[in-house]
């Protein structure tokens, strides 16, 4: 780290030898490297940093063929994560899957969408999102409906992120 940012030298001198090792030493060709320092960086509120890492990852990856695992713990309802941050992490993974629940989030989306949009506006929604070419991360529909809505309508996404808020709220107690 330097000033609080991953820095790509430091980067490339603690892990270019470690995959060097494993990847000629020990003769393994298939390897899947697992980080948790992007969660670390995220939950000190350093989210740049958290993104700035996934991209020297990503960097990295240009380099020497492996897969890379991450985890990152976030409310996915969170205003602010949404302004930006979220889509960025985005932009740096092939896949996002979600929490555990959510069967539960998608059916919260769905009741606050027909809420806020109402039932004709929300179907329209699903497939405005599911035809949008710009999203390069594979993911569960509901979250690619608050993308979509984040970047083109904010403060309607806003509005459907409360009030998905209020419909989970129950189920956590």
């Amino acid at each position: 780290m330097v000033n609080d940012m991953p820095d790509w030298e430091k980067f490339k001198e603690v892990i270019e030898p470690v995959m060097k090792k494993i990847r000629v030493e020990e003769k393994y060709f298939k390897i899947r490297a697992y980080g948790e320092m992007v969660d670390i960086l995220w939950r000190r509120g350093n989210l740049q940093g958290a993104i700035r890492l996934e991209e020297l990852w990503n960097e990295f990856m240009k380099r020497y063929t492996f897969s890379l695992f991450c985890a990152y713990v976030m409310d996915g309802l969170n205003v602010e994560i949404n302004n930006g941050p979220l889509q960025a992490i985005c932009k740096a993974h092939s896949h996002l899957i979600p929490t555990k629940d959510y069967d539960q989030f998608e059916k919260a989306l769905n009741e606050a969408s027909h809420k806020v949009l109402g039932s004709s506006l929300s179907s329209m929604l699903r497939t405005l999102a599911s035809s949008d070419s710009t999203l390069s991360t594979n993911m569960p529909p509901a979250q690619a409906v608050l993308l979509w809505l984040k970047e083109n309508m904010p403060v309607t996404a806003d509005k459907l992120l409360s009030v998905t808020r209020q419909y989970l709220e129950p189920l956590k107690n």
